[in-house]
């Protein structure tokens, strides 16, 4: 994750020997007296100005404190030691960066010393790459550090992207950042208990964590994590989403237990805290008196008996001597006019607090943030606050030019400036976990998640180097609509302008299929969009496929092979248990679909690891797309359909006609695939034959397995037959159809039956059993969200509240609110 800070202590100078005054101090050797020898002595890392007060003893009880830079004479020859005691510069609390160094004086030389001071330094961020450790955007040279992990002692190779650790050291004026310590608590390990795979969030010991899209899982991916799943979780609190996963792996089951989170309840006569609805016994440990609900706690517990029973547990809270720089980021949970609260720790702000990319009045509840602030009189008080700005857009491809200078990488044409909080992560066969610019070639394939400043500039919150498969020439791209251009059918995402033909495969946000026209029609600036794109020869980007990000549907897609195929009702993708009913759209005939088909599955998470499937397809490795309408222009190879040129081949086929009949105005359904250079190929061109019927109605009477009557004629279809927004099972009586069908010996055959929806309503009544979310109209379920038009005065809705619904049938048949108005 990203943050724009410039904080006085991260600015980096050229090392200097400094004095009294900040002048380096040199002295011409003079004639040493024999028997002895000289010392000369410089500092580095105090303000200017400051004194070093540092104390010189050596052989013979020599003792004396030297303040500046100093050339001792006459000094016997042996080992002379030099250290110093914490002092307070300027509210900050001093020591040498070394508690103490000595050296040898020799006879008739001249011995040289440097003694580094640094003020004590508490940082609490996220590890965001490794060769020593960058937390919070600072390099913090570890090879003396003492690392401690989940209270163990441990390395630094124990630590991973993304963990959230608390480092103390020094940082001197001239900056220098050296680590003493490096502490690391998991946020939570235990047992996934709820995964909501639609919305990226688990949920383990009660407590809510959710993915972003700088969670580093360790080489998972989130639809490989499955309820039930023994996880280790770092992550920072948020007051209105929970916990922000930074890190999550999974690990062995362990009989000890942990977790950090707000206390919701206390009960002192019972023992017990509750956090969420979760209750732990506290009967085994000394619960701070200190504590109250609200404050967040770090517990370590036990199951026994399906009791949760605590064996630790201490409030969180950072170093609160004075002197102390403390740096700390996430998410503010609580402001007044004169402090912000990040988790447990309030920071005052004064007349002299420096802001970055932030205003005072933008310190509201949830911002996130990167404070640095000084410990007085045990208070925090903030001396710079900054922005943390996380990504709105993410991209991947191959990087075409590296400029070191410049920190820029660039890939599909854009620019993206690398700074020093990005994170890195190297998920090729490399595996390198010192990933930085440096290490980063040309050819590398990489995903990023970036953020876009107001001049247009692209900033990498998170680089992830991949390998790229050889048969994947698409491009993921996600982020912001702008520059729309409804002539051309164009749109910006992420600096990145792109076209939509009748090739691409569209959703609007109610996760319906539509239109070319009906989808630039609904496309408004700064909608968010999640594409796959195609980069062809000369028309530029290709949209592939387009879906909202803040859809209203709660469907996901997930790739695999069928496993434990039981049925076409009942079989695995991925660990999931899939199943299906008569609304599951299947791309293919079902007796195609079978153990070890690789397919792809739109689908709706139900009870744990069980997803209903309201769309199976086969993958296909040629990206086909079907095209069905009225030939408009024909130009040797190239025919137009819809205002979709198709390239024609020797290896395209005929079904009811020949290439020769190819004409203006004749209705066609074309099969074709999109080829390196981004142009539609047709594969098989269906003639439609004149005497095609088209049946619209209601069933009327189901005659047998493979026959059924529409307004009372008859008609038969068998496993060729092609389904539309629904399957084969979902045929019964008074259900709406539209048949193409056409006249056979036998009679008419049904080549295509696509079940009709009335994908708008309009409803009138009365309001019942409101909640935030829904309401019951006429016996219906209605459901409003945010972006719902209210025409109600106050937007203020109630129950027996008369009013009239407009809005769309998703499809999964749920009614969704575009208006709600006042029936008068």
């Amino acid at each position: 994750m990203t943050r724009k800070l410039t904080l006085s202590l991260l600015a980096a100078s050229t090392l200097s020997l400094v004095g009294c005054g900040g002048s380096s101090t040199s002295h011409e050797p003079a004639p040493i007296v024999p028997n002895s020898g000289e010392l000369n002595i410089g500092f580095l890392g105090l303000p200017d100005g400051a004194s070093a007060d540092v104390l010189v003893e050596g052989p013979n009880g020599y003792s004396n404190t030297v303040s500046t830079s100093t050339l001792l004479t006459q000094l016997a020859p042996g080992t002379y030691t030099l250290s110093s005691v914490a002092q307070s510069i300027n509210n900050k609390r001093y020591l040498g960066i070394n508690e103490s160094i000595s050296l040898n004086v020799s006879n008739g030389l001249v011995s040289n010393a440097i003694y580094e001071f640094g003020y004590a330094t508490q940082t609490i961020g996220t590890v965001s790459g490794f060769g020593s450790l960058y937390v919070n955007g600072v390099r913090y040279n570890t090879d003396n550090a003492d690392f401690t992990i989940n209270g163990q002692p441990g390395s630094e190779d124990t630590i991973r992207l993304g963990d959230r650790v608390v480092l103390s050291g020094l940082t001197n004026n001239q900056g220098r950042f050296i680590a003493n310590s490096v502490n690391y608590e998991a946020t939570a390990t235990g047992q996934i208990q709820h995964i909501d795979y639609a919305n990226e969030t688990i949920t383990v010991h009660g407590q809510t964590f959710v993915l972003t899209g700088e969670s580093n899982l360790e080489e998972l991916t989130f639809d490989a994590l499955k309820q039930g799943h023994f996880v280790e979780i770092s992550a920072v609190y948020s007051e209105q989403h929970g916990f922000l996963i930074s890190k999550l792996e999974r690990k062995d089951d362990e009989d000890t237990l942990s977790l950090t989170a707000k206390v919701t309840a206390l009960d002192s006569a019972n023992n017990t805290l509750t956090i969420n609805d979760t209750t732990f016994d506290t009967s085994n440990v000394t619960v701070p008196p200190e504590l109250t609900v609200g404050d967040i706690v770090e517990i370590e517990f036990n199951q026994l008996n399906d009791v949760n029973v605590i064996t630790d547990i201490e409030i969180e809270h950072y170093d609160q001597q004075d002197g102390v720089s403390v740096i700390l980021d996430g998410p503010i949970v609580n402001v007044t006019d004169s402090s912000i609260t990040i988790a447990n720790t309030q920071v005052l702000i004064n007349d002299d607090t420096d802001f970055e990319n932030i205003s005072l009045a933008q310190l509201v509840n949830g911002t996130r943030v990167v404070v640095e602030a000084i410990i007085i009189d045990n208070q925090h008080i903030a001396e710079e606050i900054a922005l943390y700005v996380s990504a709105d857009s993410d991209i991947e491809g191959v990087i075409t030019d590296i400029d070191q200078a410049l920190n820029t990488i660039t890939v599909n044409e854009r620019e993206y400036t690398i700074t020093p909080f990005t994170l890195f992560d190297d998920e090729s066969s490399a595996d390198d976990k010192q990933l930085t610019l440096s290490s980063l070639a040309i050819g590398d394939f990489v995903e990023i998640d970036f953020y876009n400043d107001d001049n247009g500039n692209a900033f990498v919150t998170k680089l992830e180097r991949e390998e790229q498969s050889e048969n994947d020439d698409d491009i993921s791209i996600s982020g912001k609509v702008t520059n729309i251009n409804l002539d051309t059918n164009t749109f910006n995402v992420s600096g990145i302008t792109v076209f939509v033909n009748a090739s691409s495969e569209l959703e609007n946000r109610f996760g319906n299929d539509v239109s070319v026209q009906d989808f630039m029609a609904s496309l408004s600036d700064y909608d968010k969009l999640e594409l796959e794109v195609f980069k062809t020869s000369e028309d530029g980007y290709l949209v592939l496929e387009a879906k909202y990000q803040d859809s209203y549907d709660d469907s996901f897609d997930i790739e695999g092979s069928i496993t434990e195929f039981n049925s076409i009702q009942d079989f695995n993708v991925n660990g999931f248990q899939i199943i299906t009913d008569e609304n599951t759209q299947f791309s293919h005939p079902l007796d195609m679909f079978q153990n070890g088909v690789e397919v792809e599955i739109d689908a709706v998470q139900r009870d744990g690891n069980t997803l209903l499937a309201l769309a199976v397809e086969l993958e296909d490795e040629n990206d086909t797309r079907e095209i069905e309408g009225e030939i408009t222009s024909i130009q040797n190879d190239t025919i137009t359909v819809n205002d979709t040129a198709i390239l024609l081949t020797a290896d395209t086929q005929f079904e009811n006609g020949t290439r020769e009949q190819l004409r203006e105005g004749v209705m066609v359904e074309i099969d074709a695939f999109i080829n390196s250079q981004g142009q539609l190929v047709a594969t098989e061109i269906e003639f439609e034959q004149q005497d095609d019927i088209e049946l619209n109605g209601s069933i009327t009477e189901i005659v047998s397995d493979f026959q059924f009557k529409v307004n009372d004629t008859l008609v038969y279809f068998d496993a060729n037959t092609q389904f539309e927004n629904g399957n084969q099972s979902k045929l019964a009586l008074d259900v709406l159809v539209e048949v193409d069908a056409i006249e056979t010996a036998i009679g008419l055959y049904a080549a295509e039956i696509e079940f009709k929806a009335n994908e708008e309503f309009e409803i009138e009544g009365e309001i019942q059993n409101l909640t935030d979310t829904q309401f019951t109209l006429s016996d219906v379920v209605i459901h409003y969200s945010s972006d719902t038009q209210f025409e109600l005065e106050g937007n203020q809705l109630e129950n027996g509240l008369s009013v009239e619904v407009a809005g769309t049938i998703d499809k999964k048949g749920q009614y969704i609110a575009w208006r709600i108005a006042f029936d008068d």
